[in-house]
Protein backbone atom coordinates (compact mmCIF):
# COMPACT_ATOMS: atom_id res chain seq x y z
CA UNK A 1 0.00 0.00 0.00
CA UNK A 2 1.11 3.63 -0.77
CA UNK A 3 1.18 6.55 1.27
CA UNK A 4 1.15 10.03 0.24
CA UNK A 5 4.46 9.96 2.47
CA UNK A 6 6.43 7.66 -0.86
CA UNK A 7 7.75 9.62 -3.64
CA UNK A 8 6.09 8.50 -6.83
CA UNK A 9 8.24 7.46 -10.27
CA UNK A 10 8.98 11.22 -11.17
CA UNK A 11 10.14 12.21 -7.53
CA UNK A 12 12.44 9.36 -7.44
CA UNK A 13 14.24 10.16 -10.94
CA UNK A 14 13.59 14.17 -9.53
CA UNK A 15 15.70 12.87 -6.05
CA UNK A 16 18.13 10.65 -7.50
CA UNK A 17 19.01 13.50 -10.63
CA UNK A 18 19.73 16.16 -7.37
CA UNK A 19 22.10 14.02 -5.33
CA UNK A 20 24.09 12.30 -9.24
CA UNK A 21 24.43 16.32 -10.12
CA UNK A 22 25.53 16.68 -6.25
CA UNK A 23 28.09 14.23 -6.55
CA UNK A 24 29.77 15.00 -9.89
CA UNK A 25 30.07 18.65 -8.98
CA UNK A 26 30.35 19.39 -6.13
CA UNK A 27 33.05 19.11 -3.03
CA UNK A 28 33.05 20.12 0.49
CA UNK A 29 34.54 23.40 -0.40
CA UNK A 30 32.84 24.50 -3.11
CA UNK A 31 29.16 23.53 -3.06
CA UNK A 32 27.00 24.94 -5.76
CA UNK A 33 24.78 27.59 -4.47
CA UNK A 34 22.18 26.61 -6.60
CA UNK A 35 21.91 22.74 -5.34
CA UNK A 36 21.89 23.26 -1.74
CA UNK A 37 22.78 24.96 1.52
CA UNK A 38 25.15 24.28 4.54
CA UNK A 39 23.22 24.11 7.95
CA UNK A 40 24.92 25.62 10.19
CA UNK A 41 26.26 24.50 13.60
CA UNK A 42 26.47 20.73 12.50
CA UNK A 43 29.30 18.30 12.83
CA UNK A 44 30.20 17.00 10.35
CA UNK A 45 29.46 19.58 8.09
CA UNK A 46 25.93 19.00 6.95
CA UNK A 47 24.05 20.53 3.64
CA UNK A 48 20.74 20.66 2.35
CA UNK A 49 18.84 20.83 -1.24
CA UNK A 50 15.27 20.76 -1.54
CA UNK A 51 13.81 18.59 -4.40
CA UNK A 52 10.23 19.50 -4.78
CA UNK A 53 8.35 18.10 -1.37
CA UNK A 54 11.52 16.34 -0.28
CA UNK A 55 14.28 17.76 1.76
CA UNK A 56 17.85 15.91 2.11
CA UNK A 57 20.19 16.71 4.57
CA UNK A 58 23.71 14.89 3.16
CA UNK A 59 27.24 15.43 4.03
CA UNK A 60 30.47 14.57 2.06
CA UNK A 61 32.36 11.01 2.52
CA UNK A 62 35.45 10.74 0.74
CA UNK A 63 34.07 11.09 -3.01
CA UNK A 64 30.69 10.11 -1.80
CA UNK A 65 27.35 11.71 -0.71
CA UNK A 66 26.09 10.55 2.18
CA UNK A 67 22.15 10.99 2.82
CA UNK A 68 21.28 11.42 6.20
CA UNK A 69 17.72 12.25 6.26
CA UNK A 70 14.94 12.32 3.44
CA UNK A 71 11.92 13.97 4.52
CA UNK A 72 8.58 15.38 3.29
CA UNK A 73 7.01 18.85 3.58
Amino acid sequence: MRTHFQPNEAEIKAIVAVLTALKSESTEESLPSNLGYRIPFMVPPTFRVDVGRFRIHYTFADKAIQVGYLGVY
